[in-house]
């Protein structure tokens, strides 16, 4: 029968040293599979390693999971301020078992949506308290990275950044002349107008595709005023 996982905190894992786990190898691995139970095994009476249920790792290495839980923080922050204690708590019980990836993106959207427009979130304390927690366990990561190989990774980061600024000023620009054209009569094609403009609003956590997305929106009022009824832009109606 297979078990419905539940995460366990190490800290009420059984203690085991590591001659014990060894004299009694086959014993231990049979209980952590049948239990669903995670064990720490101890050095010299200090924590070494945990040993848990492969499908514990399993699932929190879906790349599926992470994209839910990065959805569900951005939800929590912007949306449903009522849901943050449960992604929080979630996210607390769950730190460990999450990938430096997904870390970094629940840092960087706290830093992103955390109170965007000026209002304190209702929760505004506890997802900072999170984001020192966040913080912290991608620290412990990056102290496990190999020096070297990181500076090599980051170099290519670097580039491949610069290439990524380039082509986004140049986006910017055909963007531009593009929300000109549209106020200049030049392009009038009500469908691809209305595509142009959800393509904005799929980028809008750039800031500066947003002021281009607001700039749109002003053109559309006048020229295509059926195309600029929308409730994207928080506080407005219309």
């Amino acid at each position: 029968m297979k078990h419905v996982i539940e995460l366990q905190p190490t800290d009420t894992m059984q203690r085991v040293s590591r001659k014990e786990f060894c004299d009694k190898l086959d014993e231990w691995l049979e209980t952590v599979s049948r239990d669903n139970v995670g064990i720490i095994i101890t050095d010299e009476g200090k924590d070494d390693l945990v040993l848990c249920p492969s499908e514990w790792f399993e699932k929190f290495a879906s790349n599926n999971l992470n994209r839910v839980i990065n959805g569900a923080v951005i939800n929590a922050l912007i949306n449903d301020e009522k849901q943050s204690c449960y992604v929080i708590g979630f996210i607390k019980d769950a730190m460990e078992m999450l990938d430096i990836k997904t870390l970094i993106t629940i840092d960087h959207d706290i830093s992103m949506y955390l109170d965007p427009y000026g209002e304190i979130h209702r929760y505004h304390k506890e997802w900072i308290e999170l984001q020192m927690d966040v913080k912290i366990q991608i620290d412990k990561y990056r102290a496990c990275i190999d020096v070297e190989e990181y500076y090599k990774q980051c170099v290519s980061i670097r580039l491949l950044m610069d290439r990524l600024k380039d082509k986004k000023e140049e986006t910017y620009k055909l963007v531009e002349q593009t929300i000109k054209e549209i106020e200049k009569g030049y392009i009038t094609d009500i469908e691809g107008i209305e595509d142009f403009k959800y393509l904005l609003m799929d980028y809008g956590d750039d800031s500066r595709f947003y002021e281009l997305y607001k700039s749109l929106r002003e053109v559309l009022k006048e020229k295509h005023p059926q195309l600029a009824d929308d409730k994207w832009l928080k506080g407005e109606t219309k």
